[in-house]
């Protein structure tokens, strides 16, 4: 069987394939919304000068979330600034060192001597999830900034069982937590600043066997409403805060565990890395019983724990409903 193809037809053929080609998805590079940026090529350095110390012992800024997502370029609009002093003008060149597969670098020129302030632009594509410490050292001074990696899609809520639990493991051990309702909470006031703080308790002796997370920080506490406190456990990813001086981020988690043989395990280590570390709020309702108002939150997550005694290091993995008691206002 012969097929015969006249000019006319031969040229309706091209005309759809070339259609077909333009519609296709991700041909066109100029589109693509996710590519890595390059930064310019690093100048060649003449300029002295010298970083300003931090005066806290406490890093140096807090990015605060939603600031970068796991696998997704982060935008050279997300910068921080470093105070220094320039001794002699000139060309100037510097970076933070590459952690988790991003970084922060600037460059210019000095024109005048004495006090002055940079920007540094963020570099690359976060490869997982966390929160991490990015130095940048000049001399024997380091500075430090602390970003958070989260994955903000939308999540939506669950329902929350009444009865608190654990179940996770530390490690290669697991942990069985069935909440005990014996337990009254303490409040510390004044209440302008509040840390939610919610505690899985079993009914070992000494506290053993407990579970506690700590959200970071409610500022002007004194004017919210329940329905504030509620919201304050929004369902979604949250970082696991690095610093001691955890306030600085309202969002973050910080996690403890008092372990059956009194091991005390904690996420919080002053300058380590929770690199892959991930919080998630599953749901959260309020309520009311016997010992006060409440938010009671579902919540999964993975985190890099420490043990301060030994130093040693262990994933600390599970699901937990826990409550979180408003203080009076």
């Amino acid at each position: 069987m012969k097929i015969d193809f006249n000019k006319r037809s031969l040229r309706n053929v091209l005309v759809l394939i070339l259609v077909a080609i333009s519609l296709t998805p991700g041909c066109n590079k100029g589109d693509n919304q996710q590519d890595v940026i390059i930064p310019p090529e690093p100048v060649i350095p003449d300029a002295i000068y010298s970083l300003e110390p931090r005066k806290l012992d406490c890093v140096d800024t807090l990015l605060r979330y939603p600031n970068f997502m796991p696998g997704v370029p982060v935008s050279g609009n997300n910068k921080f600034e470093l105070k220094l002093h320039v001794a002699k003008k000139g060309s100037w060149f510097l970076s933070t060192d590459t952690l988790n597969g991003m970084y922060y670098s600037g460059q210019g020129v000095f024109a005048d001597t004495g006090a002055t302030t940079i920007s540094l632009s963020a570099y690359g594509k976060p490869l997982l999830p966390g929160s991490q410490h990015l130095r940048v050292t000049r001399d024997s001074v380091v500075r430090t900034i602390s970003i958070s990696i989260v994955d903000t899609t939308a999540v939506s809520p669950e329902p929350v069982p009444l009865k608190s639990y654990f179940r996770g493991k530390l490690g290669n051990d697991s942990i069985i937590i069935d909440g005990s309702e014996s337990w009254i909470p303490s409040y510390n006031g004044p209440y302008d600043t509040y840390g939610g703080n919610g505690n899985v308790y079993s009914d070992e002796p000494n506290m053993r066997n407990q579970l506690s997370i700590a959200k970071a920080r409610i500022y002007n506490y004194r004017g919210t409403t329940m329905a504030d406190f509620k919201a304050f456990f929004r369902a979604g990813y949250y970082p696991v805060i690095l610093a001691t001086c955890f306030d600085l981020n309202k969002e973050g988690i910080n996690l403890h565990y008092n372990a059956k043989t009194f091991e005390q395990w904690w996420s919080l280590g002053h300058l380590e890395n929770q690199i892959g570390s991930w919080f998630l709020i599953l749901g959260a309702e309020d309520g009311q019983n016997s010992i006060g108002e409440h938010v009671r939150v579902k919540a999964r997550f993975s985190c890099r724990m420490r043990n301060p005694a030994t130093g040693e290091f262990r994933i600390l993995t599970g699901e937990t409903v826990c409550y979180f008691y408003r203080p009076p206002s």
